[in-house]
């Protein structure tokens, strides 16, 4: 998640996601990695609670999405893209504390609260960060937002 805000140029932070997808695979295949401290932590904690690959592919697919200047069209897709990052994040939590066999309902859930998560995360940082340009607020919201009154429609989602 960090890696937009520390690298200057998008190619970078592309490079770095590839690095980690690359290394990830590694841990899923052969389960052995080069000497790399990060990396055995990870490893250790991959083995020891059987977390899913699939968790941590969804999670640097997504991220890609953190070096285009693209505005999410629809809240849907930005929901989406929420629950894929932060929701796996919380999902992987949930297989560290033992919860491996999450229900629809579950993963419903883990939904909602990764995009409540998300949007106070946004609005705490709206005054720190600009995000290298790039809007975390959908333009179906922008719109909507626009056509009304601004204090009417925040309360209507709240």
């Amino acid at each position: 998640a960090r890696i937009p805000l520390i690298v200057s140029e998008p190619n970078v932070g592309m490079i770095r996601l590839l690095w980690w997808k690359e290394r990830l695979d590694e841990i899923y295949k052969i389960n052995k990695v080069k000497n790399q401290p990060i990396i055995k932590c990870l490893v250790d904690i991959i083995n020891g609670y059987n977390l899913p690959k699939k968790y941590f592919n969804q999670i640097v697919k997504y991220r890609q999405h953190d070096f285009n200047q693209e505005i999410y069209k629809t809240s849907e897709e930005l929901a989406d893209y929420i629950d894929n990052t932060t929701g796996n994040i919380l999902r992987l939590s949930l297989c560290i504390l033992g919860y491996e066999d999450l229900t629809a309902k579950d993963n419903s859930d883990i939904a909602h609260l990764s995009n409540a998560l998300k949007i106070m995360y946004v609005i705490e940082s709206l005054q720190k960060r600009n995000f290298n340009q790039h809007p975390f607020i959908a333009l179906d919201i922008l719109d909507s937002l626009a056509s009304k009154n601004a204090l009417e429609k925040l309360d209507e989602l709240v």
